[in-house]
């Protein structure tokens, strides 16, 4: 999934930083596999917002084939 890298996405005590590819919240560096990060940052974008199940697919996995069982 292409990430903007302009700004820092700020979201309670968090924020996710795009351009490093991290997430920090309350001082305190929370590692985040690949497709982590790619979900919350689409969420994180998306605030408030119902998606569908193939938005989502279509952003964080464009061309792939995902078993249903491993979005849950």
């Amino acid at each position: 999934m292409p990430v903007p890298t302009e700004k820092i996405l700020s979201f309670g005590e968090c924020q996710l930083d795009p351009a490093r590819r991290t997430l920090q919240c309350s001082d305190t560096n929370i590692p985040l596999n690949a497709k982590a990060f790619d979900l919350l940052y689409f969420f994180v974008c998306n605030p408030g917002r119902p998606v569908s199940k193939d938005e989502l697919l279509d952003a964080v996995w464009p061309g792939q084939f995902v078993e249903e069982s491993n979005l849950a």
